[in-house]
């Protein structure tokens, strides 16, 4: 998750290919997927949020994948990331991670 906010966006080029792959051509934001996703985001209740539980994290690759994300989160929000949308972003994601 980490790599999605990279500021070369190397992954948006793998990605817009599987994007490709599922859905066909688009057309920009014209994309049905993008319309119907602006369409529901009223009903999303943006006030509810959650941890991930540590019933995600029972196998012992991903606890320690994990771990080090943790423990990689708060040097890189201190050192490596500039940018706000960046510290927002790692910011939500060790929210995310800690339960």
């Amino acid at each position: 998750m980490v790599w999605l906010a990279c500021r070369h966006h190397v992954m948006k080029v793998v990605l817009s290919n599987v994007f490709l792959s599922l859905f066909g051509p688009t057309e920009g934001p014209s994309t049905a997927l993008f319309k119907r996703f602006k369409k529901e985001w009223p009903s999303v209740n943006q006030d509810a949020s959650f941890a991930a539980t540590d019933e995600l994290f029972q196998d012992p690759l991903l606890n320690k994948l994990r771990q080090e994300v943790l423990g990689y989160l708060p040097g890189a929000l201190e050192t490596q990331q500039p940018r706000d949308d960046y510290q927002e972003f790692l910011r939500l994601f060790s929210g995310f991670l800690v339960n």
